[in-house]
């Protein structure tokens, strides 16, 4: 019997695929989920998909990796998709993928399969990755070929074969989950007219129920990476977390967006955060005093090209290592500290310093300390406004041409 390596979320899909997989394609399967900073039931998920008839289970703690090989490089990049998606499950799935390949040229296993629907943005991100690494292996996406579409029907497959899903009323809402943020789609969201109910929120406190005393957090910075807060030297990911804690009391990194799919559809999606808001918006007070103008308008595009490609699956391409080698370079110098105030469903910046700071307090000043050459501004205005001038003058003319025709 041929065998097949399943990326298993615990999920009704992935519980489902093992048993479709078992009986419809007559595969071995072996299951595997990465542990990636979300979620308390990752130690029993070898079990559940035992039970539900894998060959064998495999479960790894990836956090660490996840945020210092994946989080990080896309964080000192200031990667974001549409308004406000900060990547965070796009940014698991190319680090699932290289254990998928791995795990299937241990077992010699020629398919890899994934609980992905034909509408959504992951089963590209899996597809390219596997592509990218191991073009050889087949892919097998069981939802994109069973008839099961709905909660209700998924369920009632379930019960006809004797698969147990715990808790079946949470499987009506779709949730993924790491250190770095949640995502969560459900069919109340799709009323685009009304707000998400609270009880779809994991770690963020309703922004009306948040303390009303501000906290004020000083984060520090070497060469673009987050290094310590409050004073305290701190692992990457153990800052996260502390900042998703603060952040989530306060209803900090609620994000409401509708985005556009890379198969031509809008969705509405919901995210929560918050230590990444936090983060983002303190490394960006941080770039805009250590950056020149060039330096910072390239960077504002390479941001939103790095965006994309990790939203429509292209973490495994060579544009992205060479984004990488900018990104290196614009955070060589983005090394100080940035004091944010966090209030209920927001975070501001309220000073910022660097030792590799462009911002000259006498070139900017207005009072008698500026040191600002003013005597030479009325040759550069003039010289800046000349193509202005030239193109007033050609209009004039052409004006005149026209009546005289």
């Amino acid at each position: 019997m041929e065998k097949v390596i399943l990326a298993y979320s615990g999920g009704i899909n992935t519980t489902l695929a093992i048993h479709w997989l078992r009986h419809y394609r007559n595969l071995e399967v072996v299951t595997y989920a990465a542990n990636l900073g979300f979620g308390e039931y990752f130690e029993s998920l070898g079990e559940r998909a035992l039970a539900a008839g894998a060959s064998g289970a495999h479960v790894d703690n990836l956090k660490n990796r996840f945020v210092k090989n994946y989080v990080l490089p896309s964080f000192k990049a200031g990667a974001r998709y549409g308004s406000g998606y900060l990547l965070s499950s796009a940014l698991s799935r190319p680090l699932i993928v290289e254990r998928l390949v791995k795990l299937a040229r241990e077992t010699s296993a020629n398919y890899i399969a994934h609980g992905c629907t034909g509408k959504g943005n992951d089963q590209l991100r899996f597809e390219a990755s596997i592509a990218a690494l191991a073009p050889d292996l087949q892919v097998i996406a069981p939802v994109r070929e069973w008839p099961y579409r709905t909660p209700e029907e998924r369920l009632t497959y379930a019960r006809r074969n004797n698969i147990k899903i715990p808790n079946p009323d949470k499987h009506k809402r779709s949730v993924d989950g790491n250190l770095w943020g949640i995502s969560i789609e459900a069919p109340c969201l799709e009323d685009l007219a009304s707000p998400p109910p609270e009880d779809l929120f994991f770690i963020t406190r309703e922004p009306a129920r948040a303390p009303a005393k501000p906290v004020h957090l000083k984060i520090a910075f070497k060469r673009g990476t987050p290094m310590a807060l409050d004073g305290k030297e701190m692992d990457l990911p153990e800052l996260v977390e502390a900042l998703n804690q603060i952040g989530g009391r306060y209803g900090v990194g609620r994000v409401d967006v509708v985005e556009d799919r890379a198969v031509g559809i809008k969705t509405r999606e919901v995210y929560e955060v918050p230590g990444a808001t936090i983060l983002y918006t303190a490394h960006q007070a941080l770039q805009d005093i250590v950056l020149t103008r060039q330096m910072r308008e390239f960077q504002a595009a390479v941001a939103m090209r790095y965006g994309q490609l990790i939203y429509d699956g292209f973490w495994f391409s060579p544009l992205r290592e060479a984004f990488d080698a900018f990104v290196d370079v614009s955070q060589r110098q983005i090394t100080g500290t940035v004091d944010v105030e966090v209030i209920p469903g927001a975070c501001r910046v309220i000073g910022r310093e660097s030792p590799y700071s462009l911002y000259d307090r006498r070139m900017a000043s207005y009072t008698a300390d500026d040191t600002f050459p003013h005597a030479a501004a009325s040759g550069f205005a003039q010289i800046w406004s000349m193509e202005a001038r030239l193109e007033a003058g050609r209009a004039k003319k052409s004006r005149k041409d026209s009546h005289s025709s």
